[in-house]
Order: C-alpha cells, then structure tokens, then sequence
C-alpha cells in the first residue's frame, strides 16, 4: 500500500513540476519583449537569482525519466518541454546578456 501511494505522490510531483516549469518557459519570450525593458534592474536580478530555484525541476523531471518513472504522456509532456526549453533559451540568454 505504501508503494502505492509513493507511486502516486510521485506521478503528482511529476505533473506538478511539468505545469510548473511549462509555465516559467513559455513566459520567456513575452517576458523578454514587453515585460524586460521595465523591470528595475534589482528585478531583474533577482528573476536571475530566483531562475535556478525554478530550474531544478529540471533536474527532478531527469531523474524520474531515467527511473522509468514518468507514464507515457508525462514522458511526452516532458519531450515537448525540452522543446519549449530550446526554442525560448536564446530568449533568456538575451535576458541575462542585459545585466552586463
């Protein structure tokens, strides 16, 4: 019973770390045109502080693919994410590259 539930707990990890960070990525780019520019840059800082934190979901999601333990939609899900991630990276470099 207890597998179970930890099975379960992890599906709702799972899932909540792919809404999580599909969020956070798809925000990119609307972020960086319209929002950047008039951030202070104490704000943005802090966005880049704050990144790794939201990040190391990513970390997690890698950890349970190479478990097995992602069903076959979470692991499609997360498949679209890495996607996601590599369209909106140079978005977040450009981003980064205005702290100077």
């Amino acid at each position: 019973m207890a597998q179970v539930a930890s099975r379960q707990e992890t599906t709702t990890r799972i899932d909540w770390s792919l809404d999580y960070l599909f969020a956070a990525w798809a925000d990119i780019p609307a972020l960086a045109a319209e929002e950047w520019p008039l951030w202070s840059h104490d704000q943005q800082v802090e966005f880049f502080l704050d990144w790794p934190v939201k990040n190391s979901h990513l970390g997690l999601l890698r950890q349970w693919q190479a478990e097995g333990q992602m069903t076959a939609a979470q692991a499609a899900r997360f498949a679209a994410l890495l996607a996601l991630i590599a369209r909106n990276r140079p978005a977040l470099a450009a981003m980064d590259a205005t702290l100077g």
